[in-house]
């Protein structure tokens, strides 16, 4: 098959690592693809985009630095798709440039919801006005008692009341 795209210019395994796979994969209880997949870094398991970055920009062409964005990148795949990357060979193995990786990674905050009593309330005048309403009424004095401390809606959930 013809070669579409070239990942990198420098693999993220070398054949000494490849090497070290294939014995693992015969003295331990482990799949080859596993141990290729742990050697990996973390980083390569997230989402990233290889690019150029400039070191040495007073050796650099006008032509060439206008490939480079505002950031100081100049991204592989942009470089592969206008037949850039023989420059860019060159040029990294001159020293002028360097490969980087930049990393995009989806990771997501945990969040939890938590409720508690305003305190601009009175809180003997809400639970007066709350007695026909019993599960209400237990619900608010039981924030009242635990206003030292954040009270999760999981905890409240879990105690029986309901999200209204």
């Amino acid at each position: 098959k013809e070669i579409k795209e070239v990942r990198d210019i420098k693999p993220e395994l070398t054949s000494e690592l490849i090497q070290l796979s294939e014995w693992m994969s015969h003295y331990h209880v482990m799949k080859r693809i596993s141990v290729l997949e742990a050697m990996l870094p973390s980083a390569i398991k997230a989402k990233y985009k290889k690019a150029f970055s400039i070191i040495d920009p007073k050796n650099l062409s006008s032509k060439t630095k206008a490939l480079f964005n505002n950031d100081g990148y100049y991204l592989y795949k942009e470089a592969q798709q206008n037949n850039d990357l023989e420059e860019m060979l060159t040029l990294l193995n001159q020293g002028l440039i360097e490969e980087v990786t930049i990393l995009s990674q989806n990771t997501k905050k945990k969040t939890q919801k938590a409720v508690g009593v305003v305190n601009t309330l009175n809180g003997d005048e809400v639970l007066a006005k709350l007695e026909k309403y019993t599960k209400q009424y237990d619900l608010y004095a039981f924030l009242l008692e635990e206003t030292h401390r954040t009270v999760f809606l999981k905890e409240i959930n879990d105690m029986g009341f309901s999200h209204s």
